[in-house]
């Protein structure tokens, strides 16, 4: 295994963070950490079993970072600048998707099969109804909650 260790070394902690979250595990598994070197120093082309439903660009991110060789491995600017990770990409997309409808508080109705296709804002704080919090009291003396001094502590 090389012991050439530079800032991409980061970019594979975040790969295998990234493919964790995806699938629950980790790209590459082995019985134990000696194993595991191992794995890496027989295998030269390592290539991460991922889901086929992934998207393409989540895909293409994850193979570049999961680069075993550090040369072949995305650089932080191809990162930083991947399209899965672009904000403003994600937010077009996002954009066409309708806000959900609320109920109107003042209707008295409770039926659920509401077919109201008007997109409405949420509930303003002045309309919704308001909860009075308990304020939890002192255990008086004497109940299981109230807590007593030793002789000892004296």
């Amino acid at each position: 295994m090389s012991q050439h260790y530079d800032a991409k070394a980061d970019l594979w902690s975040i790969g295998t963070i990234i493919y964790q979250c995806l699938t629950g595990k980790a790209p590459f598994q082995a019985s134990s950490p000696q194993d595991l070197r191992l794995f890496y120093e027989k295998n030269r082309m390592l290539v991460p079993n991922i889901p086929r439903e992934t998207s393409a660009h989540l895909r293409q991110l994850l193979l570049g970072l999961l680069q075993r060789n550090y040369k072949d491995r995305m650089d932080f600017d191809e990162f930083f600048h991947h399209p899965f990770l672009d904000a403003s990409a994600s937010m077009k997309k996002s954009a066409s998707v309708p806000m959900p409808s609320y109920p109107s508080l003042g209707s008295g109705s409770s039926s659920s099969s509401s077919s109201t296709s008007h997109l409405a804002s949420p509930p303003s704080l002045g309309e919704m109804p308001h909860l009075q919090e308990k304020v939890p009291a002192s255990p008086q003396p004497g109940s299981p909650a109230f807590l007593h001094r030793s002789k000892e502590s004296v």
